[in-house]
């Protein structure tokens, strides 16, 4: 069974890596659905230390503050930002499509945006 205490845990994974030699992968799903308080800090702090100790953390979240300053200084990724620059690559690839293909070239430009505008829409960020 599971570790029931963070600091148990953290022991295993250290544990582990010390004798495997090999890199530890920690994963968490919806970090920021751990109410805010002593727990939520406490884990916070032990992934910030296990990924200073050269072991890969990897945790989805919401954009909260208390975990954006946890992790402030190491890499990340913003899938809102990602989402945003999806958003301009396919809207200026449709927009390409719409202006050089023979057979769309004639649309209206009313038309090429409410195109664009769903296309971009339905994808839903895919």
């Amino acid at each position: 069974s599971p570790p029931a205490h963070l600091h148990d845990l953290c022991m295993l994974i250290e544990t582990f890596r010390g004798k495997h030699r090999s890199r530890v992968v920690v994963a968490i799903d919806a970090l920021d659905e751990l109410k805010d308080g002593a727990d939520r800090e406490a884990l916070l702090k032990a992934l910030r230390d296990l990924s200073l100790a050269d072991v890969s953390v990897y945790a989805t979240s919401q954009k909260e503050h208390d975990i954006t300053s946890a992790f402030g200084d190491l890499s990340s990724i913003s899938l809102q930002d990602e989402r945003r620059r999806l958003e301009v690559d396919m809207k200026s690839y449709i927009n390409d499509q719409l202006n050089t293909r023979e057979r769309l070239r004639n649309i209206s430009d009313e038309m090429k945006v409410k195109v664009t505008a769903t296309l971009v829409k339905q994808a839903d960020g895919m």
